[in-house]
């Protein structure tokens, strides 16, 4: 998936449900087997529908029930089924695919009557939930989670209102966007530019595109073909959509009765499974896919549609509207999490909207949705929608014989990985990855050997390529959005992704159908006409190694699809071409030719083998054996074809074996290789450490660097990777990697890292060191209150470490970091803190205590530097009302004083206790605001020993 500015992408969220077992069954007494449809893997959370479960019933269930209701309350009329609903706190289940009415037999014949959903009571425990699954295997056969289905929100660009009614000269139709449609017609002039240093970009290369010009000279598409649109809503009244909708003549619309009896009520255009109703509410995202496929031709309109008709009426193919998304009313653009819209719900409709399409007469179900990567598996409700699609659809379902069965396509999605994309990478459905208008991959495409073909998926402006022409995207798809203010009778927009890519290969598909479906007409022949329909060029020359052979069959070719070819031939056998096969590290590189060319569609692919044992004839398709499907329906006779073969193990043997297929399918012969080829001995690069010991112990603020040199002996490049990163600081060198550890970072504990450097070829080595993380606390006091008293000139040494807590207290460092005033002299060393009183009065020294650790702690001490050892101080010196007497740490318990004047007369006398002084200020105050204006003495006596200090009244 992605976001950015024009373009819509896809995925579907998911998020594991507790508790909720995924479980599959085969007969009633089976043993119960748990399936999980995500990676363990990954971290990345999975969105479910909470609390609700799909359940595929037993048939001996089933025949218990009124399975012809959509909806079942308690009681069901099975017992079993009851018990296990009250047990997991439900009261009814819902059908996933509605009673079809006079196609209900169809469904019953593919059992898909047996899935139904339910809306688990979300007060129950994960216990509870738990201690039901063995009631499960009494009544199901299969249980699975149901998942969302989203469309990624995303801004698009709006068509200029002026090219809208520019009439284009020279052009196959007279729709006045045409020239802006690259997608149909490339002809190699577009994003081409000369930047500021003289470079001739080139963004378009003439004929990357569908072709649709020379196919139109055979068809533009028969009414009676009918594409399904599985997305959000169509706009059904846009200007150039008109004449493109699916009509289901035999409903009667608005009059609240299923006419036709396919168990929809006034489903004229299609059905909306995100409300359950027949009312379709358009939406960007489905509108966009719609105009690709079918926009009307020649109506002096818009855009072209690869299949919109050529203007008459009876031409063009239809579009029915299977709407799974709807617009979200909470959007928010400013909000990257904000999804523009949302899906069918707890309704959990996806499935049925497939198996709607094949019940009313579409051939073709158009898919661009698919699951979020950390999906393994396509869940199995979901499958069995698409086999019943390509079984189903068809026959006596249209209005003229066109086909036996149908055809799904999916897009491949949009996180520029190889990595399978649910469902699309299911073998039951077509996968389309984007191309781009010079051919290559387009940079957001999903690719890899599970792709089928690619189409046009445009560009963004990406690395100074696809840039925008007078505000408007040059490499973008263009197409219809559904009306606005603006536009009443409806806009276009341009958007990017495989979203846009697999309308093209759906419109294809039904072009082909509309040339050759007749009764006998299959699935089957579709899909080959479609797969082998593309464009006769190697596509490698335009593709970087990673997307090599990886961009399915080709690129599609609408007049390629529809040109007929021999049914019959066999292509001749390759053969290699020994000399020219080449041994590597971690690769064999192969040559052969044939006598076959692709011009005369004897020659569409090769299949290449490769297995460590010996290939025979009888072999070869064994599971043990890996095929390469290379395209080669650009190839003239005798045409050297080389292929390396890649991510190979060093120093091995291998056997292979090649064959030719014609468009048509057949093979030719297999030719083995006379002899097995070994790659070549590859090395891996060697990690040296600088330290000596692989166990590294830390504890408090300690640090580490390690420097670790990694050395190829046969020079080649290297990678580095490390089973963890979090909380190490990494820098890569040209020689290796430089590691920077803090404790600090980590709880005690032990933490293994494993460093692996793997070179280009594959060969790999790793090297294990422990950071091992102990428990260790900072220094501390032991008392915070430190006192020290002092008569002035006096000095005193106090020992540190004494007073320090600590695991190993003579490891701790200490050292003065500031004392209020210069009245103290203080140095500390070795432990020791020396202090003089120089300057009486009260100050605070601070001392850093850092233990080994590198951690500390500021250890904190109150001086107090006297004169008087009875009277510590006595202030204000000079009072109008209150004397506050400080008392020396000598006086304790009663103490007596007086005042007396200058000429020696008492002039005020009382006593205290210093129990009754604060026991850290050891104060007294004295009201002295009677005594006339002069000079003054006061005595204290305390234990026989008199003090005095002086001061003035004013």
């Amino acid at each position: 998936m992605f976001s950015n500015s024009i373009t819509y992408s896809f995925h579907i969220a998911q998020q594991l449900l507790a508790a909720t077992a995924i479980v599959a069954f085969t007969a009633c007494t089976d043993t119960i087997t748990t399936t999980d449809l995500t990676s363990q893997t990954e971290s990345r959370n999975v969105s479910i529908i909470p609390n609700r479960l799909n359940i595929k019933l037993k048939a001996c269930v089933i025949q218990q029930i009124d399975n012809s209701r959509n909806t079942l309350s308690t009681p069901t009329g099975s017992d079993l089924l009851d018990k296990y609903l009250r047990d997991v706190g439900v009261n009814k289940i819902e059908r996933i695919f509605p009673f079809a009415g006079k196609d209900e037999h169809r469904q019953r014949a593919a059992a898909l009557n047996t899935w139904y959903s339910i809306a688990m009571d979300s007060t129950k425990t994960c216990g509870t939930r738990a201690a039901t699954q063995n009631q499960l295997e009494t009544i199901a056969d299969y249980t699975e989670p149901a998942y969302h289905a989203v469309l990624e929100s995303s801004e698009y660009i709006p068509g200029d209102d002026k090219l809208q009614t520019r009439a284009n000269e020279g052009t196959y139709f007279n729709d006045p966007l045409y020239d802006k449609q690259w997608n149909l017609r490339n002809n190699g002039n577009i994003g081409n530019y000369t930047d500021g240093t003289g470079k001739r970009i080139t963004s378009s290369i003439a004929h990357a595109d569908i072709n649709a010009e020379a196919a139109w000279r055979q068809t533009t598409g028969d009414p009676s073909v009918v594409v399904a649109v599985v997305d959000g809503g169509i706009d059904i009244h846009h200007e150039d959509l008109q004449g493109s909708i699916w009509i289901n003549k035999n409903e009667i619309p608005g009059n609240g009765i299923d006419d036709d009896n396919n168990g929809y009520i006034d489903d004229v255009y299609g059905y909306n499974f995100t409300e359950d109703t027949a009312l379709i509410t358009p939406t960007r995202h489905a509108t966009h896919v719609a105009g690709i496929i079918a926009a009307r031709n020649n109506n002096a309109k818009g855009i072209s549609g690869i299949a919109g008709g050529n203007g008459n009426p009876d031409t063009g193919v239809r579009l029915m509207c299977c709407q799974i998304f709807r617009n979200n009313p909470n959007y928010d653009p400013s909000d990257k999490h904000s999804s523009e819209t949302i899906g069918t719900g707890d309704r959990n409709r996806e499935a049925a909207a497939i198996v709607y399409g094949a019940n009313n007469g579409a051939i073709i179900s158009q898919n661009s949705w698919g699951y979020d990567r950390i999906m393994k598996q396509t869940p199995q409700v979901i499958k069995d929608a698409i086999h019943y699609f390509n079984t189903y659809a068809g026959g006596d379902k249209t209005d003229k014989p066109l086909m036996q069965g149908g055809l799904v396509v999916f897009a491949a999605g949009n996180d520029a990985t190889s990595a399978p994309s649910m469902p699309s990478a299911e073998s039951s459905v077509v996968s389309v990855s984007s191309f781009n208008p010079d051919f290559s991959a387009s940079w957001y495409t999903n690719y890899g050997s599970w792709t089928d073909i690619s189409a046009p998926g445009g560009s963004k402006p990406v690395n100074g390529l696809y840039p925008l022409q007078d505000g408007q995207p040059t490499s973008a798809i263009l197409s219809t959005v559904p009306a606005t203010t603006a536009h009443p009778n409806g806009g276009y927009a341009y958007m990017q992704g495989t979203s846009m890519a697999t309308p093209h290969v759906s419109a294809i598909a039904a072009l082909i159908v509309s040339k050759y479906g007749n009764g006998h007409f299959t699935a089957k022949q579709l899909r080959e006409r479609l797969l082998t329909g593309v464009r006769p060029i190697d596509y490698n020359k335009y593709l970087t190694e990673t997307y090599r052979n990886s961009m399915g069959s080709g690129y599609a070719d609408a007049l390629v699809a529809l040109a007929d070819y021999d049914h019959d031939t066999t292509p001749a056998a390759p053969f290699f071409l020994v000399n020219q096969a080449t041994p590597d590290y971690g690769k064999i590189r192969l040559a052969w030719t044939s006598k076959n060319n692709g011009a005369d569609g004897s020659l569409q692919k090769y299949v290449l083998y490769c297995s460590k044992n010996p290939i025979t004839t009888a072999n070869y398709t064994n599971k043990d054996v890996q095929a390469y499907n290379i395209p080669a329906q650009f190839a003239t006779d005798n045409q050297v074809f080389q292929y390396a073969i890649t991510h190979l193990d060093n120093n091995t043997k291998y056997y292979f074996g090649i064959l030719a297929e014609a468009r048509n399918g057949h093979q030719s012969t297999l030719t083995v290789l006379p002899n097995s080829i070994a790659t070549l001995n590859n090395t891996p690069p060697q990690i040296t450490p600088d330290i000596e010991s692989e166990r590294i112990t830390l504890a408090g603020n300690d640090t580490k660097d390690i420097t670790l040199r990694i050395e190829d002996p046969e020079n080649h490049k290297w990678t580095v990777a490390f089973s963890t990163v979090d909380r190490l600081r990494i820098v890569r060198t040209q020689s290796g990697v430089n590691i920077h550890i803090e404790a600090k970072h980590y709880m005690p504990g032990v933490y293994p890292v494993i460093v692996s450097a793997r070179d280009e070829f594959g060969a790999k080595s790793s090297y294990q060191f422990i950071i091992e993380v102990v428990a260790d606390k900072a220094p501390s006091m032991k008392s915070q209150a430190q006192k020290i008293r002092l008569r002035l000139g006096e000095c005193t040494q106090i020992d540190l470490r004494e007073i320090t807590d600590d695991e190993d207290v003579n490891s701790v460092r200490y050292e003065l970091i500031n004392s209020e005033d210069q009245g103290t002299d203080i140095s500390v060393k070795d432990g020791r803190m020396n202090v003089m009183g120089s300057t009486w009065g009260q100050r605070q020294i601070h001392i850093k205590a850092t233990d080994k650790h590198g951690q500390s702690c500021t250890m904190t001490f109150d001086v107090f530097v006297y004169r008087n050892e009875g009277i510590y101080s006595l202030f204000p010196t000079m009072t109008t009302g209150t004397l506050y007497l400080k008392v020396g740490d000598t006086i304790d318990g009663h103490v007596k004083w007086e005042i007396r004047n200058v000429a020696g007369k008492l002039v005020k006398a009382n006593a205290f206790d210093t129990s009754s002084l604060d026991a850290d200020k050891r104060t007294y105050s004295m009201d002295v605001s009677s005594l006339t204006v002069g000079q003054y003495t006061l005595y204290i006596t305390c234990q026989g020993k008199t003090y005095q200090e002086m001061f003035v009244k004013n």
